[in-house]
């Protein structure tokens, strides 16, 4: 290997811990993740800062949580908090750069409204949301004249649909007029769908950093399995509805629960769905993955056919989970269970990582970009919140490795909404700032039913998980912790 490893960085939007066959999914069909955990480390306990896709890359690439990297919330709303990444920030590309790496950068971004990858450290950038015209010119090889186009903002947005996407499942958002595709059947052949669009563009860089000397890093960043779940043959019909089990928590009837859990079933129009509506969802939200997976293969595929593969960091991730039924939910938001917030992560650094090797240490999304740094011997800042995860890889887990992860959530597009959460192994307590708080026996109560924050045999546990996250707020300099601490901690 290279005195300096390559780095090629796979993330998804929205993809559940739940969602591969290496983590216990019996249906879902993801051969070729399954195989690069068979050949690295999976990492069973990795979460996200928070459940929603601009703060937790934001985090990502700053290597800090969203109340110090400064974007709350998703910056292509309306109601961003903040529009872009401050300038005062430094990106993991930016650093990597200075030490002769060449960058660049394949799909959604959004991390800022209007400043792209190339304004964060990244020498190229394509295929992300600045520019849709260069896809929408290549689908018309693959749709008849005579048919209505589907652009490719739409396949992203999901607000409009072609009269050839045969809609599985719709439903009315909001103060939507009309109902919007949720999932469908895309007209198009595999070939000629976005994200098979943006593999190609991968696997263009691929083969022009295969030419130069210098230590590449390469993000290829996918848009889905996010809804809308719009998906060519045979990922479309690969899984049957019918054969789909009910989820553990569907019938979660939020007794004891911050009212937020009834809000959000009105928000997004699914008050209503059945088992047999998620049923429709989830096998298209499986057949997404499995598109996804056979993407990613070709990647892995031609990153091996170049002889780069012995050279070369893999590391697959996403930025947040996706509700697909659980608790009656849908997509994600101020809720946060590990369906949203427990996130997939594989790692293979060959000569490094134990082939087949499994990690169940605590791990963060924000951790990741000092990992890449010190893998490339880079300096690590010393204002971030991350910790790298090396000796992991290395197989030698620090002794004081934490033993919980702390999260945030700001609010969606619905509003603004504060909720700061610990997780333990055996607990997990969430602080609703102004609402009902949470806590979970995680070995009595795995799906998350049985709010106990009052209940009093667990009154001496509850105290305890509010100081530790009252300790965590005031050394990450968070907000809201001067507030917070009047009512954590020592509340009877």
């Amino acid at each position: 290997m290279k005195k300096k490893p390559n780095i090629l960085f796979i993330i998804t939007d929205q993809w559940r811990y739940d969602g591969l066959g290496v983590n216990g999914n019996k249906t879902c069909k993801t051969p070729n993740l399954d195989k690069l955990a068979q050949e690295g480390i999976n990492f069973t306990h990795a979460f996200t800062t928070t459940s929603l896709c601009t703060p937790a890359r934001a985090s990502l690439f700053t290597g800090r949580y969203p109340h110090n990297h400064g974007l709350l919330n998703n910056t292509h709303e309306r109601d961003a908090v903040s529009l872009e990444l401050p300038k005062t920030e430094v990106t993991l590309a930016q650093i990597i750069k200075k030490e002769g790496y060449k960058t660049s950068y394949v799909g959604k971004w959004h991390v800022g409204r209007d400043l792209m990858p190339d304004k964060w450290g990244f020498d190229i950038h394509c295929g992300s949301e600045d520019d849709f015209t260069p896809y929408e010119n290549y689908r018309k090889n693959f749709i008849k004249t005579n048919e209505t186009k589907l652009s490719a903002e739409d396949i992203v947005s999901g607000t409009k649909t072609d009269p050839k996407v045969k809609s599985a499942l719709k439903c009315k958002w909001m103060l939507d007029k009309d109902e919007s595709t949720v999932c469908g059947t895309d007209p198009v052949p595999v070939e000629g769908t976005a994200t098979h669009f943006r593999t190609n563009l991968a696997l263009e860089q691929l083969d022009k950093l295969n030419k130069i000397t210098d230590p590449f890093c390469l993000f290829v960043s996918y848009f889905g399995p996010h809804y809308p779940s719009i998906i060519p043959e045979p990922f479309a019909s690969m899984y049957d509805p019918e054969q789909i089990p009910e989820v553990p928590n569907f019938k979660d009837d939020f007794k004891n629960k911050s009212y937020v859990h009834h809000k959000k079933l009105q928000q997004w129009g699914v008050e209503k769905f059945t088992w047999k509506d998620w049923q429709k969802y989830i096998a298209f939200y499986w057949g997404y993955i499995s598109f996804l997976d056979y993407e990613i293969g070709r990647i892995l595929d031609r990153l091996k056919e170049n002889g780069m593969d012995k050279e070369t960091i893999v590391i697959f991730t996403t930025d947040h989970g996706d509700f697909a039924g659980s608790h009656r939910q849908f997509n994600k938001g101020p809720l946060m269970y590990d369906e949203t917030y427990r996130i997939p992560l594989i790692i293979k650094w060959p000569e490094k990582t134990k082939a087949g090797s499994v990690s169940d240490s605590f791990v963060r999304i924000l951790d990741l970009m000092p990992t890449i740094l010190e893998s490339a011997g880079a300096e690590i800042p010393g204002n971030i919140d991350g910790r790298s995860i090396v000796p992991i890889l290395e197989g030698k887990v620090p002794q004081d490795w934490p033993q919980e992860v702390f999260c945030e959530q700001h609010g969606d597009e619905l509003g603004l909404y504060s909720q700061r959460m610990i997780r333990t192994r055996e607990y997990k307590y969430v602080y609703n700032v102004e609402d009902k708080d949470e806590m979970y026996d995680l070995v009595e109560d795995p799906y998350e039913l049985n709010n106990c924050a009052d209940d009093p045999q667990y009154k001496d546990t509850r105290i305890n998980l509010e100081k530790k996250l009252l300790s965590w707020m005031r050394k990450t300099d968070d907000m809201i912790a001067r507030w917070a601490a009047s009512l954590l901690g020592g509340r009877k």
